[in-house]
């Protein structure tokens, strides 16, 4: 494996204690709006009803490091943020984890979530405490 190829990060517990916060770039050589973010997730932008929004794709983690299959290709997150961020890259450290959605989420993290009903869309909390939009729908609603 090269030295540039990003690892998933080593986590010392389970959860996050405050929401991350990325930065997005465009991946040049997909069209149609797919972006990557400064921790390697992937998203593409797509409009419903007449309003755009982000739709986070789901990576599968193989062997340490993300893949991502997008348009009948597979790509590394190492080849995407490459494509990015150039030798930028190097630098970042791609800790996003394809399981950490279905993480066991902290009472403080719930209760944000909560407070954001209603002034924040769904897909914008989600993305700020790297979860689905449905499981943030479900806590909205109280199913979770």
């Amino acid at each position: 494996m090269k030295n540039s190829e990003k690892r998933l990060a080593q986590r010392t517990r389970r959860g996050y204690d405050v929401p991350m916060h990325d930065t997005w770039a465009d991946l040049p050589d997909l069209p149609h709006g797919y972006e990557v973010s400064t921790t390697g997730r992937v998203r593409k932008w797509t409009t419903t009803r007449g309003r755009a929004h982000p739709r986070n794709l789901d990576g599968r983690a193989h062997n340490g490091t993300v893949y991502y299959d997008i348009r009948g290709e597979t790509y590394s997150i190492d080849e995407l943020m490459r494509s990015a961020f150039g030798d930028e890259a190097d630098e970042m450290e791609a800790g996003y984890d394809p399981g950490d959605r279905d993480r066991e989420l902290t009472q403080y993290e719930i209760n944000e979530i909560k407070m954001a009903e209603g002034w924040k869309p769904a897909y914008e909390v989600a993305e700020d405490f790297r979860i689905d939009n449905a499981r943030v729908r479900q806590i909205w609603d109280g199913t979770a």
